[in-house]
């Protein structure tokens, strides 16, 4: 889903304070529409999957809702929070043999702002060249910016000819901004987060933006022109998009997200996914019930579980 005043901007416009606050208001209070196209290709992936599944398993009423008036049976829905919250909870009790600040001291200094770019309309050309903007005008600005790449990332740095203006920011800018690949463990993206040393996120993650509900001290900022997490904006009020059009859209909304009312709005996140250790156990049980109502012989191989 997208708000609608997403229609209204516009590629070579610079936002003003006010700006971005009236657009970040109509996210939490403004109305929405359903938007199919992003993001691409998983969206498509969504759709396509949902036409063959049995059971639904919704994180909250908002999401059944949505699934009832897309034209999903009720009695297929069931609503059983996110167990992305025992998987935090999981990693918070198993700690890494390495600490992630063994790996990358310079974290252990200052607040970050962690990057995490992936989506591929995200890695096209005119979005790409935005991000790489916004994080080039935050670091220039005395922001510590931690750019973590994926594959894909590094692909487009490369392909859009980025390397060398990243390599010499992280010259110029030693204390303040960090290039790493892909975090091997999960564990040490939990520690991160956990540490006080991270203040918002800036990503296209869709797992993230669940995730950052269960982390009270950052901010969840999605580089994105929708969400298939509605109910972390106009919910829990714990995320907001951020648009990836231009340079200054995004740049502003980091400044107005540390140091403006924005962030205080983000950090009163209201958990709505459930509580660790029952959300994976209501799964389970659903499941159970289901074989054992309809023989346990294949059943799910005629009907996809989807949650």
């Amino acid at each position: 889903m997208a708000p609608v005043t997403i229609k209204e901007l516009r590629i070579n416009f610079e936002p003003s304070v006010a700006d971005i606050e009236s657009f970040a208001e109509s996210q939490f209070s403004g109305r929405w529409f359903l938007a199919r196209e992003e993001p691409y290709p998983e969206q498509i992936d969504t759709w396509i999957c949902s036409a063959g599944t049995k059971c639904f398993f919704a994180p909250t009423a908002l999401n059944k809702e949505n699934l009832i008036r897309e034209g999903y049976p009720e009695e297929s829905i069931y609503i059983v929070g996110n167990s992305v919250v025992d998987a935090i909870d999981l990693k918070r009790k198993e700690k890494s043999s390495k600490s992630v600040f063994d790996i990358y001291a310079k974290l252990e200094v200052g607040n970050w702002l962690r990057v995490d770019i992936h989506r591929r309309e995200n890695l096209t050309k005119v979005r790409f060249s935005a991000i790489i903007g916004g994080i080039t005008n935050l670091v220039r600005l005395g922001y510590k910016v931690l750019f973590v790449k994926l594959n894909g990332t590094q692909h487009a740095i490369e392909a859009y000819g980025f390397e060398e203006q990243l390599n010499r920011l992280a010259s110029l800018y030693p204390n303040n901004f960090i290039q790493t690949p892909l975090w091997k463990e999960y564990g040490h993206v939990v520690e991160f987060l956990d540490s006080g040393r991270c203040w918002a996120e800036l990503t296209d993650s869709g797992s993230m933006q669940e995730e950052l509900l269960y982390f009270p001290n950052v901010l969840s900022l999605t580089v994105r022109l929708n969400t298939d997490r509605p109910e972390t904006v106009f919910e829990s009020k714990s995320n907001i998009l951020v648009p990836p059009i231009n340079a200054a859209w995004i740049t502003q909304f980091v400044k107005i997200a540390m140091s403006g009312k924005l962030g205080a709005v983000l950090k009163k996140k209201k958990q709505i996914y459930g509580q660790p250790g029952e959300v994976s156990k209501g799964i389970i049980t659903i499941i159970n019930k289901y074989l054992n109502e309809n023989g346990n012989s294949g059943s799910l191989y005629h009907g996809c579980i989807s949650g």
